[in-house]
C-alpha cells in the first residue's frame, strides 16, 4: 500500500518539476518576426491615415478638378491598372468629381 500510494505522490509531482517547465517550441529567433511585425504596424498606421482624401494631398481644389477632368483620357492613354488611374481615380471619388 505504502509502494501504490509513493507512486501517486510521485506522478503528482512530476508535472512540476524543471523538466516540463522547458520550451515546447525550441529557440526562437525574435528576428524572424521582425518583418511581419513592422507589416501589422504599416497596415495599421495606413488604416488610420483615412484614405486617399485629396485635402490631405496637398494639392489645391483647382488641380484636382483639372485632373479628374483628364482622367478619361488618362484612363484610354495609360489603361484601368495604372498606378496613376487608380489612384487619381480613389482622390476624384473622394472629392466627388466622378
Amino acid at each position: 500500500m505504502r509502494l501504490r500510494l509513493s507512486w501517486i505522490v510521485a506522478a503528482m509531482l512530476a508535472p512540476g518539476s524543471p523538466v516540463s517547465a522547458q520550451d515546447v517550441l525550441g529557440p526562437v529567433n525574435p528576428v524572424d518576426y521582425t518583418g511581419a511585425i513592422a507589416l501589422g504596424s504599416a497596415i495599421d498606421a495606413q488604416a488610420k491615415q483615412g484614405g486617399d482624401d485629396f485635402r490631405g494631398t496637398g494639392f489645391s481644389e483647382d488641380y484636382v478638378r483639372e485632373q479628374c477632368a483628364g482622367l478619361p483620357r488618362d484612363r484610354s492613354r495609360l489603361g484601368n491598372n495604372h498606378r496613376r488611374v487608380i489612384r487619381w481615380s480613389r482622390i476624384c471619388r473622394s472629392a466627388r468629381l466622378m
